[in-house]
């Protein structure tokens, strides 16, 4: 994502990661160790986080590109980066990049990972995935005929604290789950700064599009459930923010705040197996601007021997059990930092280079099983979801049906 100042990089100080962290490849380096390269098409999210942690993780950051040619080679040669590109095709054209990371504003998506498809390269793509669920489409079909590597960038996957509780939860130690939500509260800046695409519906924007869409693909990926169907309410919160060029007011079209509801069931009873029958309900809040509050980003799942609770400020995991159930006291996992930027993006690329070298079973440098990792089918279902909930709200909140089933 692309927030100015909303993800506080993605909901930390990530900026702070990047100072201390940027200029440790080098082509030479990449030359003597063969480390996989990566070429990114985005400033914000793209510099401050994914370069210093991709690069870490073992990654040679070769290219980076934006729009204006004389920033694009400052940002370069600041960062160390042998490539700055003006022209989204020179940087997915350049031989030494492997894979192509496509964070630019959400209106840019689909243009920006068709290009790096033509050129044959590897594609992790933001969320949101699209626009809507055509532009979203044509990316599924285009990377299944390119027959490369299509990832989405769903970092919360890879955090330690979410691989045990996925584990603890395919084990059944915890029971049937019963009821999940997510809950955040914050104040982003692109609700008290200047006007920009996150503040426009159009462009893709709106705090569902920013952090709905990871609570989304976490209840899928923990529970294997797929979502059915959502009800939900939006406001703006903000009614106007100043044009960034002339200062005029203009109209925030996007979700500020947004309340949705969503039941999930197993894939399987659709078909006609058997199963419980109860859809698990999923509570989530996002209120943009809180006036006054802390910063409070959480996942709550209840079960029927117990419960887990997901700090995602700092990436712990806490398993309270029932009363003879097992331990008495909690059981906390994972920490580290914040759970997008500083531990979820790390893991992430641990594990896009270990999806590169044809690795695959859970290792203990990578965390998460690389075939775990988000896909592009992954994304379109989530890119459905998003546009039933839109839709829902739009409509005064009416439930709207989701297909879960991938083409």
């Amino acid at each position: 994502g692309n927030f100015p100042m909303l993800h506080l990089r993605r909901f930390s100080a990530a900026a702070a990661i990047g100072a201390t962290s940027v200029g440790t490849a080098s082509t030479a380096q990449r030359s003597e160790h063969k480390l996989p390269s990566i070429g990114i098409l985005g400033t914000g999210w793209g510099l401050s986080v994914q370069v210093p942690e991709f690069r870490n993780a073992g990654f040679c950051v070769s290219a980076i590109y934006s729009r204006n040619a004389a920033r694009a080679a400052l940002i370069a040669k600041e960062h160390s980066i042998e490539h700055g590109c003006s022209s989204v095709d020179t940087l997915c054209a350049l031989e030494d990049v492997d894979v192509v990371s496509c964070v630019g504003p959400t209106s840019t998506r689909c243009e920006h990972v068709l290009t790096a498809l033509r050129h044959g390269k590897h594609v992790l793509v933001d969320k949101p995935m699209a626009l809507n669920e055509g532009e979203a489409l044509a990316m599924l079909h285009a990377a299944r005929a390119a027959k490369v590597k299509a990832w989405m960038d769903f970092e919360l996957r890879c955090a330690p604290a979410v691989v045990k509780l996925r584990e603890l939860l395919s084990s059944g130690e915890l029971g049937a789950p019963l009821h999940l939500s997510f809950r955040c509260v914050a104040n982003f800046g692109f609700l008290t700064g200047e006007h920009s695409h996150w503040a426009t519906r159009e462009q893709g924007g709106g705090v569902f599009s920013a952090v709905g869409t990871h609570f989304v693909d976490l209840s899928r990926h923990v529970t294997g459930w797929e979502v059915v169907r959502v009800s939900a309410t939006q406001q703006p919160l903000a009614r106007t923010l100043p044009d960034p060029s002339s200062g005029a007011p203009t109209a925030v079209t996007s979700d500020g705040l947004c309340m949705a509801t969503l039941e999930l069931a197993p894939a399987a009873l659709e078909d006609g197996a058997a199963g419980a029958s109860t859809p698990l309900p999923v509570s989530i809040f996002i209120s943009g601007l809180s006036p006054g509050l802390p910063f409070h980003n959480a996942m709550t799942l209840c079960c029927e021997c117990g419960s887990a609770t997901l700090d995602l400020l700092d990436a712990k995991l806490t398993i309270h059990r029932a009363e003879g159930a097992g331990a008495s006291e909690p059981e906390v996992y994972g920490g580290g930092g914040n759970a997008f930027s500083q531990v979820g993006t790390p893991a992430l690329g641990r594990a896009l280079a270990a999806a590169l070298a044809g690795q695959e079973g859970p290792a203990e440098v990578v965390g998460i099983d690389p075939r775990d990792l988000a896909t592009l089918e992954d994304g379109l279902i989530v890119q459905r979801v998003t546009d039933a909930v839109h839709e829902s709200a739009r409509r005064g909140g009416v439930w709207m049906p989701v297909d879960h089933k991938a083409p």
